[in-house]
């Protein structure tokens, strides 16, 4: 299925990257100063997303300050956790035996290949720019 990071020596060589790194995806996960989830995403998906938010995470205010894939990905988790929702690797198994008992059913595998190269700084960059 999914591959795995390739990543440049440069980036990989250097232990301070991994604080660097901390610190990037904490920078990254939070909408710039002043910016909340209700001012940009559309009145309807937030109208959606807070009814969800009310529900799993009403005591959380963090999380509408949170960029959107980092905001659902926090309400995600908890609404797996409390509705016991199987994780996608459950599933990925479960669906795998079901292709094994069934010779008419052909898997088709995906590969994802990341390519992290460059320094820390350049990828910091285009990071930055995506977020």
């Amino acid at each position: 299925m999914a591959g795995s990071p390739t990543s440049s020596k440069a980036l990989l060589l250097n232990p301070l990257n991994a604080i660097r790194a901390i610190s990037l995806y904490r920078r990254l996960e939070q909408l710039p100063e002043g910016a909340t989830l209700a001012g940009i995403l559309p009145e309807r998906i937030y109208q959606r997303f807070a009814a969800v938010k009310a529900e799993y995470v009403p005591g959380n205010a963090d999380v509408d300050r949170r960029r959107p894939a980092f905001a659902a990905d926090l309400v995600d988790h908890e609404v797996r956790a409390r509705q016991e929702l199987a994780s996608a690797e459950i599933i990925t198994k479960r669906v795998k035996a079901l292709i094994e008992q069934n010779s008419d059913i052909r898997q088709t595998d995906v590969k994802v290949e990341w390519q992290l190269e460059g320094s820390f700084d350049q990828l910091r960059d285009r990071l930055e720019v995506l977020a």
